[in-house]
């Protein structure tokens, strides 16, 4: 009776760890970020000697196992689950999804679009997280419709502090600073979309002014290639 039990407890914390690795095995699909990896890489190895152990039927050295496995297994989930760590996806089904982990699943920015649209092609999305003196970033960039491009540019004429050629980025930087104000300057994060697309419209929707910590809302347009960025 006793090792009936034994056995059964056994069989429910691997079965636990089981279904642990196929929820994480479909969380990795639509968030790839490598803290998932590395969960499932564990759980994995974790499975593998409690199943090894089954077939052998080592039962009591099986609970001994299952348990301190799950354990380790919970702890270092919830480590993990307080870390943010950086996060690129290339599918339009997979942003909606990626940008609320950047924003840690809390209230999403009204910033970016809450989908992209079904015309949205060359789809990239990046998140990169503040590290001590470093700041973060979130930018998405993606090809769309005609239609698409052009609603966004008469809404973003209206909401935009500055709307300026990326080109124009360093002039406008000078004309901010005068004897009488105090030192300013826009800083953009725009990866490589500014090299690629040099002559894009920049509609800067926010700014702090800040060199050292900077903070803004931007999105670069050039014909229908479109880039968000906020940092």
């Amino acid at each position: 009776m006793r090792e009936k039990v034994i056995i059964g407890i056994s069989y429910v914390l691997t079965g636990i760890l089981a279904l642990a690795f196929v929820a994480l095995l479909i969380i990795y699909i639509v968030i790839p970020n490598i803290m998932y990896l590395l969960l499932l890489i564990l759980d994995f190895i974790f499975l593998r000697i409690l199943v090894s152990m089954i077939v052998k039927k080592n039962h009591t050295e099986l609970l001994k196992r299952s348990v301190s496995f799950l354990i380790v297994f919970v702890l270092s989930t919830l480590f993990w689950g307080q870390v943010h760590m950086p996060l690129s996806v290339t599918s339009r089904w997979q942003y909606p999804t990626a940008l609320k982990y950047a924003y840690g699943f809390h209230a999403v920015s009204t910033f970016f679009p809450e989908e992209l649209p079904i015309s949205a092609k060359g789809v990239r999305y990046d998140f990169f997280p503040s590290i001590l003196q470093a700041d973060g970033h979130v930018c998405v960039e993606f090809t769309a419709d005609e239609d698409y491009v052009k609603e966004l540019s008469n809404r973003l004429e209206t909401e935009a502090m500055y709307v300026i050629n990326y080109r124009e980025l360093d002039f406008l930087n000078a004309t901010l600073n005068t004897e009488e104000s105090d030192y300013k300057i826009i800083n953009l994060w725009e990866g490589s979309f500014g090299n690629e697309h040099p002559d894009a419209t920049v509609y800067i929707i926010y700014t702090n002014y800040d060199c050292n910590h900077a903070r803004f809302k931007a999105v670069f347009i050039d014909g229908n290639h479109v880039f968000f960025s906020e940092q």
